[in-house]
């Protein structure tokens, strides 16, 4: 399982969390609707922002492109899951998996805010 790669851990631009949705709707012919979970756990979804190097931002790209076991190892695509990434809330430890793929902004000279699009797995 990859390891976040970069020193950076905390989102400098802030973060968002949206909890998964587990729940079926049945549509009944008279009355509400009947609602029941369908998952006992559903992942969440984050969006998160940092800054970064011009180095570390070529690393993170790096990152999500490589293969596990090329010479600097990666998450293959966002096929791999990533550890080492601490929750944004409570800063415990968890494991992510890429929704998409990082977007890298240049803001500056070397400074560069990289988008990430992530989900935690239960």
């Amino acid at each position: 399982m990859p390891v976040w790669p970069l020193t950076v851990t905390a989102p400098q631009f802030g973060w968002t969390e949206s909890p998964g949705d587990s729940l079926v709707r049945t549509q009944t012919d008279a009355g509400p609707a009947k609602v029941r979970r369908r998952f006992t756990s559903t992942p969440s979804t984050f969006s998160v922002q940092f800054v970064l190097t011009k180095a570390e931002a070529t690393r993170l790209v790096q990152f999500y492109e490589n293969a596990a076991d090329d010479a600097i190892a990666g998450t293959n695509g966002g096929a791999l899951t990533i550890t080492g990434l601490p929750h944004p809330r409570d800063d415990s430890s968890a494991t992510f998996r890429f929704l998409a793929p990082p977007v890298i902004t240049q803001t500056a000279y070397d400074v560069f805010r990289a988008s990430l699009r992530l989900e935690l797995l239960p």
